[in-house]
């Protein structure tokens, strides 16, 4: 399963709940209390920091679920904005009438999104619902306002909106645990909690802080980051383990392989698991005329799942091939090299036994030495 699309995973987070069972089971740490009814609304600090103001200064990490008091506020106007904030879009029903789309211009000032396209949509609507109200066709309509790509990145490390720490090779990165598991729900089996009990924990301590870093620019704002093919390996293992299995198809695509890397490409691929990555090292095998490779890679995998000596012996035998030398041949001229050597050891005793200075048999024996020492390094 790939991961989701940040746009589309912040949106899934959105749901409203009226009691502090169902927010807490949801994974919320924020509570919106708004107006004389006290109509309680879920909600992730982070998604609300990233888009708005109105967190700001206020929210304390020692406390799992901040809860912020608008007893003045309209109830459905705070709602809309919420949304908002996670979806981007509005139901032209907070816009219908000249109360409704004023509370709302109310609500968008206290988020601090006075400069959001929202705001302007609100105001503009002002002068015209003073007027006549809002045609049939257009009620109970979800509208999208435009405004740039969703970023999060402004999040990573934060220390004031946190609740998961990424434990990394040296320092440790700050993170959230509703934006990492909207976008690779897996990575829940690898979450503990902290000896302090404050905070949850992902210990990935063999991978760079570097690497782990970019990996969250992927989770955080959809942005690939890897410049090199050194930093493509590192980072697709790093995506591996923390379950961001979307980064992992983008960078196994974006690796280059050549003759001369295929085999390096493959063993890294099967030592991490990279389906993709070994499917497209196989291919730049066959391109080199690796003969018979195909099958024995079959068997390797049924046998284990990492790198062993049994891929090393098809590896070898492989560059065999490449070289076009026959395995009959090669064990024909290791036969006549012994041979040879044994030739070349018993003439000097032969002849030291004739005692002979026969000036014909020493030039002969001397051409016959060089004849078998050749012979022998073919």
């Amino acid at each position: 399963m790939g991961t989701a699309k940040l746009e589309h995973a912040i949106e899934q987070l959105f749901v409203q709940n009226n009691d502090d069972a169902s927010t807490a089971a949801m994974g919320y740490d924020c509570l919106f209390v708004v107006g004389e009814k006290r109509i309680r609304i879920g909600c992730h600090r982070a998604v609300i920091q990233a888009r708005s103001t109105l967190l700001n200064g206020t929210a304390n990490k020692n406390e799992p679920i901040l809860e912020i008091n608008l007893p003045d506020d309209d109830a459905e106007a705070i709602s809309a904005i919420i949304q908002y904030c996670y979806t981007n879009t509005i139901s032209t029903h907070q816009i219908s009438t000249l109360e409704s789309a004023g509370n709302l211009l109310l609500a968008t000032k206290k988020f601090g999104l006075d400069r959001d396209p929202l705001f302007a949509l609100c105001k503009n609507v002002l002068p015209f619902l003073e007027k006549q109200s809002l045609p049939a066709s257009m009620e109970r309509k979800i509208l999208a306002v435009p405004k740039s790509n969703l970023d999060l990145t402004c999040l990573i490390d934060d220390k004031t909106s946190s609740d998961l720490i990424i434990k990394t090779e040296s320092e440790d990165i700050l993170a959230h645990k509703c934006i990492l598991l909207s976008r690779a729900p897996s990575l829940s089996s690898k979450i503990q909690l902290n000896a302090d009990g404050t905070k949850s924990v992902v210990d990935i301590s063999s991978r760079c802080r570097e690497s782990v870093y970019r990996v969250l620019l992927f989770l955080y704002g959809d942005k690939v980051a890897a410049a090199t093919q050194e930093l493509v390996l590192q980072d697709v293992v790093t995506a591996k383990e923390l379950h961001a299995n979307g980064l992992v198809s983008k960078l196994e695509r974006i690796v280059y392989i050549s003759d001369d890397n295929a085999l390096d490409m493959l063993k890294f691929a099967l030592r991490n698991g990279l389906e993709s990555l070994k499917n497209d090292a196989l291919d730049g095998l066959a391109n080199g005329d690796y003969d018979g490779l195909f099958e024995s890679i079959k068997r390797l995998e049924e046998s284990c799942s990492t790198i062993s000596s049994e891929f090393e012996a098809v590896v070898r035998a492989s560059e065999q091939t490449r070289t076009k030398q026959s395995p009959q041949l090669t064990q024909g001229i290791s036969l006549r090299g012994c041979v040879g050597l044994v030739a070349t050891s018993l003439v000097p005793v032969f002849l030291f036994q004739m005692q002979t200075d026969n000036e014909i048999l020493v030039p002969l024996t001397n051409v016959c030495f060089c004849f078998t020492v050749g012979f022998f390094f073919l």
